[in-house]
């Protein structure tokens, strides 16, 4: 239970950090390019944020298929490993990927959240 907490808190504060560089980022490229409204801004925040957001949801779909296929690069020779073996393996496998896929997704709704504030707050 406390490995579990320390690992949301641990992708949590990721996400809000990788999502404040970004939409700083998306923020000054917006500045230079002249952007003056908030409008803008929040445009720009929300095309970045669905960029992200599929980028999570395109890995998720890329896990699925990776896994099931049968020419995976390092997949263990199947008489190999114990069905024990097997099922931790594919279960380490799934949670590393759906760490990916949840720090893209939650990234990208932070940044969708964002503009929707922008929008609202300021515009």
């Amino acid at each position: 239970m406390k490995n579990t907490v320390k690992a949301f808190l641990r992708l949590t504060g990721v996400a809000l950090a990788s999502a404040a560089l970004l939409g700083l980022l998306v923020s000054g490229i917006g500045w230079v390019a002249g952007w003056r409204s908030a409008d803008r801004f929040s445009n720009g925040l929300s095309t970045g944020g669905s960029i992200i957001f599929a980028l999570g949801i395109l890995s998720m779909l890329g896990g699925y298929r990776m896994r099931s296929s049968l020419r995976v690069p390092n997949s263990p020779p199947a008489g190999g490993m114990n069905l024990g073996d097997r099922t931790r393996a594919l279960a380490t496998e799934v949670t590393r990927g759906v760490n990916t896929v949840i720090l893209l997704i939650l990234i990208g709704a932070l940044l969708v959240a964002a503009s929707i504030l922008v929008g609202r707050l300021v515009g």
